[in-house]
């Protein structure tokens, strides 16, 4: 995606992978409407990777090489400075169980 800006995502549980890490790494093409998500288990040795891809119109694509599922989400995606809507404030960074 030309133009996109990579940042890293949190590390965040889910309910069918409830007791992994996962690292996902994010790109986001706010001028084109669109998001790509790159979601791997940090502790795992497979290079299995879960990609999501989300457009501005709330239709989201989660797939890997076995299967696709589309979504839609009422909200699409986040504006680059959503953070200052709403006033929040970066509290820093923290390790938890040895990881930062």
């Amino acid at each position: 995606m030309a133009g996109a800006v990579p940042r890293v995502g949190d590390h965040e549980p889910d309910g069918e992978r409830a007791n992994t890490i996962r690292q996902i790494d994010i790109y986001d093409d706010w001028p084109r409407g669109r998001s790509l998500n790159a979601i791997r288990d940090q502790l795992s040795l497979s290079s299995d990777t879960l990609w999501d891809v989300q457009w501005a119109n709330g239709t989201s694509y989660l797939f890997d090489a076995a299967s696709c599922q589309a979504f839609h989400f009422a909200v699409g995606l986040l504006p680059p400075d959503w953070k200052k809507a709403r006033s929040a404030a970066y509290l820093g960074r923290d390790t938890v169980d040895g990881f930062n």
